[in-house]
């Protein structure tokens, strides 16, 4: 038996969600290993249990590269292309009011695990398509298989990063203004950005 994933860029989210709910599970680590080897095997438990002493050592030595983290850096394409093609919005400041909420939504939760794939929705669209024309399980369902976790993962840090220069850019604006006026809903609304850009529900990749 040989290993069917080997590197970050092999894993998909849908897998890399299968294998962050077993890492979290620390009661067992014995269960947790064997797990883990079956899920980057793509075979069952019981066909870990049945092997052989010797071949279990060689897939675990094999396995130990999924203990360093993907190495993440900001990028997103113009484009992608999975199933279907798609549209990316790397400039934030494009965004329709729609996909704006949905996007603080989504960051509120801080549970990048579990809303890592309804992020990235926000920013890839079906091309051609409006935002939320097209079923949000069918968007999902395509994310979740055919993207690699090293590329969500780069893809969301680049559009937090985006985000949160955007979110200063008009915090600077707004001062500048203050220094102006004494409006108070500018006031409010500078508080509200501070609390934004300072953590309030926004999460980190850890």
């Amino acid at each position: 038996m040989e290993l069917k994933y080997n590197t970050w860029d092999e894993i998909n989210i849908r897998t890399y969600k299968k294998l962050m709910e077993l890492s979290n599970d620390v009661e067992d680590v014995i269960d947790t290993e064997i797990g883990i080897i079956s899920i980057l095997c793509d075979c069952s438990e019981d066909d870990i249990l049945n092997l052989q002493i010797p071949e279990y050592q060689k897939l675990r030595n094999q396995a130990q590269w999924i203990m360093k983290k993907p190495d993440v850096k900001p990028y997103a394409p113009k484009s992608i292309k999975l199933n279907s093609e798609y549209d990316v919005y790397y400039d934030v400041s494009k965004l329709t009011t729609a996909q704006y909420i949905d996007f603080q939504s989504y960051l509120k939760q801080n549970d990048m695990d579990k809303y890592l794939t309804h992020i990235l929705s926000v920013f890839i669209v079906p091309k051609g398509k409006e935002y939320g024309e097209v079923p949000m399980e069918e968007v999902l369902d395509d994310l979740e298989s055919n993207i690699s976790i090293k590329m969500a993962l780069s893809m969301c840090f680049f559009f937090i990063t985006e985000y949160l220069t955007l979110m200063k850019l008009t915090l600077n604006c707004l001062e500048s203004r203050m220094k102006k006026t004494k409006n108070q809903e500018l006031q409010k609304k500078l508080k509200e950005i501070h609390l934004l850009i300072n953590g309030d529900g926004l999460i980190t990749l850890k």
